[in-house]
């Protein structure tokens, strides 16, 4: 079972927040140090002009991230306005829209993604799953994430943020679920995809870290997962044992079954 993670803010104050501090030039250079991108664009690459989506595209980085890539046909849905209005100023294509109901045709886009979204929702990440099934083409390719549930989590950030709230009476607010890696493959599985590869996700740079950075504040250097000295030293140390022991996520690569 994944584990639940509750806001010690009030959810609006926590996500107004995050996107004050969002430099969206930064973000877009720190897509190019992610894990993903070294799995994304080769896949891209195999297409002839690929229709692309991102589901729960925030501010949209990777939409523009992808655009200054040489994809032209990258499109974002998210349902908060500011940020997709920021995101068109840009230069980048957006669309308002419920990332539960996408609005695009059955079976009409190449390739989906979805980055730290499906996580957020208390009845978990099923239909969400089954909404990118929907519109991509038979063997369209999805790439998901999802936080990690790791062993520095279960064993003690987890606990004692559990302890954290409990004294200090906080109401548990649901922020999102964390998963463990076979966990989440097979959820992509049971909603009609043919998972290709499930791996690790964080940054590459061992100066830069989603799992220490969100789970130890005495390691932070900055707000997008920047490492101090002693951040640095751990997460490069920690990374030649696993890089399963602190990886922020999860990524799922995974492909639609072809119809029958």
């Amino acid at each position: 079972m994944p584990s639940a993670i509750y806001h010690v803010y009030p959810p609006e104050e926590q996500w107004s927040n995050m996107w004050a501090k969002c430099d969206l030039d930064r973000e877009i250079k720190l897509c190019g140090k992610r894990e993903l991108a070294g799995h994304l664009l080769p896949v891209l690459r195999t297409f002839n002009k690929p229709s692309i989506v991102e589901s729960g595209c925030g501010s949209g980085s990777w939409v523009l991230y992808l655009q200054r890539n040489g994809f032209e046909d990258v499109i974002g849905v998210d349902n908060y306005v500011p940020a997709l209005q920021q995101l068109e100023a840009r230069g980048g294509r957006a669309v308002e829209g419920d990332v539960r109901h996408l609005p695009f045709e059955d079976q009409s886009i190449d390739v989906c993604l979805s980055l730290g979204v499906v996580e957020h929702f208390p009845e978990g990440p099923g239909a969400l799953l089954r909404e990118m099934a929907r519109i991509l083409v038979p063997g369209g390719y999805m790439f998901v994430t999802v936080p990690y549930y790791n062993w520095v989590r279960r064993l003690i950030t987890h606990p004692l943020r559990s302890a954290y709230i409990y004294l200090k009476g906080i109401p548990q607010r649901f922020n999102e679920y964390r998963f463990r890696d076979r966990e989440f493959a097979d959820l992509c599985r049971n909603s009609g995809f043919e998972v290709i590869s499930c791996t690790t996700d964080d940054y590459l740079p061992n100066e830069l870290s989603f799992g220490l950075h969100t789970d130890f504040p005495f390691l932070r250097a900055g707000t997008s997962g920047e490492l101090n000295g002693i951040g640095t030293v751990m997460c490069s140390t920690l990374r030649k044992v696993s890089p399963w022991l602190i990886s922020g996520g999860v990524l799922v690569i995974a492909r639609k079954l072809e119809s029958k």
